[in-house]
């Protein structure tokens, strides 16, 4: 008797459908414009942990040109205008003859529309010949792969270099530099 009444509950709610009937068409989708500055600018938040933090890897070809570790960071803008900001960081700049260099810094900031990335607050790095390099600003263009440095900047080498400047200039392996 429960089964005959709840099949007839089942056909009575059937039939007070509000749906029209398919007729087979199904409506056509509105083209989506593909022009970036109608699309809204976005804002992602990220946050990692010590023990397993957020990383970013950027490649140019089939090379990957750098990594970022960080532990949170933000991204806002549109297509092409992207802005990521990332807290207590560690890049490695890999470039194209094999060398890196290890940087660290409080902050750092990825500019798509500029094609670079700075790292700011107080920069340490080193590359993997075991020259060392401190300063307040370090600003790596994506494009050149070439690396500028502002304020306080001090390099030394193994072999007995010591160095200090205001700016300098150099290629990821610091062996190109220019510094005044």
């Amino acid at each position: 008797m429960r089964r005959a009444l709840a099949a007839l509950a089942i056909a009575s709610l059937a039939a007070c459908n509000p749906r029209s009937p398919n007729t087979g068409a199904s409506p056509s989708p509105s083209p989506l414009s593909t022009s970036s500055s109608s699309m809204p600018p976005l804002r992602v938040v990220g946050k990692g942990t010590k023990n397993q933090p957020v990383r970013f890897i950027e490649s140019k070809g089939n090379r990957e040109q750098f990594q970022i570790v960080t532990t949170s960071f933000e991204s806002h803008g549109g297509p092409g205008k992207v802005v990521l900001t990332y807290n207590h960081v560690q890049i490695t700049f890999m470039g194209k003859d094999g060398s890196k260099l290890f940087a660290t810094a409080p902050k750092a900031t990825l500019n798509q529309g500029t094609n670079t990335v700075v790292l700011s607050g107080g920069v340490h790095a080193r590359n993997n010949q075991g020259m060392t390099l401190y300063c307040d600003t370090l600003v790596y263009n994506r494009q050149t792969e070439m690396v500028h440095g502002d304020g306080h900047v001090h390099i030394t080498n193994p072999n007995g270099f010591d160095g200090t400047g205001s700016h300098f200039d150099s290629d990821i392996s610091l062996t190109h530099t220019r510094m005044t």
